[in-house]
């Protein structure tokens, strides 16, 4: 009899009409890492994100992760429980495992360990991005659709305290297999095995994709008001190397020469020996 249970720690695994190319990619490249998640098909944008939590409880999960494209490009994900916290954070950068060759590799479907640094522990939004990404990425023991051994681990780091950028890495371990004893930290090494992705908290919900905002970010920007505040760098860039063009084309290109600036050379000392 098989020893895997039915196990009631489900993710639902949802995204928006628009999602497109990479950013579908990172979709699949996560889902590889969750085999507890449940796929389902594009939610449409015309209905309430209170629509996703009734698709959850109806496909018995408690826990969701929603991709949403804005603009074709902007990603963001959101992760939450059915009964609340949510975490709304933009994926600022992100390597899918087919676009760079990594070294490592783990099997489909494995457990993985998870690692998260010390700074989790040190703000409220911090310490709840590290239950929900733990929700997301713990497969539970003794899964159905799991493995039973562990060959991979998520390393969770904040890169940045002043705007809680937070940086996820996947490793394989690497070790002999036909060693007969493993010693970890010493005959074990990591090899990095991708997707890598960068992500910047937003803000943080009571409920579930809804309900009143408890935490925002003071120093996040949308994508639109830092794509502005970059053509404007340009433009300003463009403006002062036109200004100092200008300038330097005003300016007259033989300058006459200081008498007293003449007495210092050879051809004015000789002019004053010869005036005398």
């Amino acid at each position: 009899m098989s020893k895997h249970v039915w196990s009631a720690h489900q993710v639902l695994s949802i995204q928006n009409s628009h999602i497109i190319g990479d950013n579908s990619q990172f979709k699949q490249d996560i889902e590889r890492l969750c085999p507890h998640a449940k796929p389902e098909q594009k939610f449409n944008d015309e209905d309430a994100k209170s629509q996703i939590t009734v698709i959850a409880r109806q496909r018995n999960c408690d826990s969701i992760a929603f991709f949403e494209t804005k603009r074709f490009k902007d990603l963001f994900l959101y992760l939450a429980t059915t009964s609340g916290p949510t975490l709304k954070l933009q994926v600022i950068e992100k390597t899918t495992q087919n676009s760079v060759k990594f070294d490592g590799d783990f099997f489909v479907k494995t457990r993985p360990l998870l690692n998260f640094d010390a700074s989790f522990d040190d703000k409220l939004h911090l310490r709840i991005a590290k239950e929900l990404f733990k929700r997301q990425f713990s497969t539970p023991n003794l899964h159905y659709k799991s493995a039973p051994f562990v060959d991979h681990l998520i390393q969770f780091t904040v890169v940045d305290k002043a705007t809680s950028r937070i940086e996820m890495r996947v490793f394989s371990f690497d070790f002999d297999p036909l060693a007969k004893k493993v010693e970890i930290g010493e005959d074990v090494k990591l090899k990095e095995c991708g997707p890598f992705v960068v992500f910047l908290p937003v803000s943080v919900y009571s409920g579930a994709l809804s309900g009143d905002m408890i935490w925002k970010n003071e120093k996040y920007a949308t994508p639109g008001m830092a794509s502005l505040q970059k053509k404007k760098d340009i433009v300003n860039q463009v403006t002062r190397r036109e200004v100092k063009r200008r300038i330097a084309k005003k300016q007259p290109k033989d300058c006459e020469i200081d008498p007293i600036d003449a007495v210092f050379t050879e051809a004015g000392f000789v002019q004053a020996f010869q005036d005398e």
